[in-house]
């Protein structure tokens, strides 16, 4: 994906140590989903991951003391894979970069 969208834009990768500057001034900025991010800022990447969370049972999404859990932490709560969901939210991404 980056090399298919730097060659026609500025690019910023989250994971690649792009600054809060650099994302405020470039065309595209890219960020992917680790089980280390909270649940916060995931959502924050895409509204509409909200939608993925809730069908996996994470119905507390709204309640803002979930923002600060990891993923991997929210997993655990729920007695989900934090490997399978951060991979399906990835794979949402992905598609919606597309």
């Amino acid at each position: 994906l980056y090399p298919r969208l730097s060659a026609h834009n500025r690019v910023i990768w989250h994971w690649e140590g792009g600054s809060l500057a650099d994302a405020m001034t470039t065309d595209v900025y890219i960020s992917s989903v680790n089980g280390l991010a909270e649940t916060g800022e995931i959502i924050n990447i895409d509204e509409n991951i909200t939608g993925i969370l809730m069908q996996q049972g994470m119905h507390c999404v709204g309640c803002m003391a979930a923002h600060g859990e990891t993923l991997e932490e929210a997993c655990m709560v729920h007695g989900l894979d934090a490997d399978i969901l951060e991979a399906q939210i990835n794979d949402f991404l992905a598609s919606a970069a597309e």
